[in-house]
């Protein structure tokens, strides 16, 4: 389901209940971490894993599908289903 006045999609979860919640984080170089000194330690996703483990969520997993110089278009019409198949908790 498609909410497009915030951008996010959330899908489906089809994974058991003792399942981590899976998240994905799909977008631009922005997403990805284009030009970061270290993109290892800052990008999108891993910040936001840094943040659930303060939090005490220790059972998250993430995953970056962010893609360098893909206008909006594109992105939308290349990467996005392929995203959703992969069958996140939250896209």
């Amino acid at each position: 389901m498609a909410n497009s006045d915030k951008n996010i999609w959330i899908t489906p979860n089809t994974s058991s209940s003792t399942d981590d919640p899976k998240i994905v984080f799909s977008g631009d170089s922005t997403t990805e971490g284009y030009a970061l000194i270290n993109p290892n330690l800052w990008t999108l996703d891993k910040a936001f894993l840094r943040q659930a483990l303060r939090n005490g969520l220790d059972n998250i997993t993430t995953f970056n599908h962010g893609q360098s110089g893909m206008c909006t278009e594109h992105w939308n019409q290349t990467y996005v289903q392929d995203d959703i198949n992969a069958s996140p908790d939250l896209l």
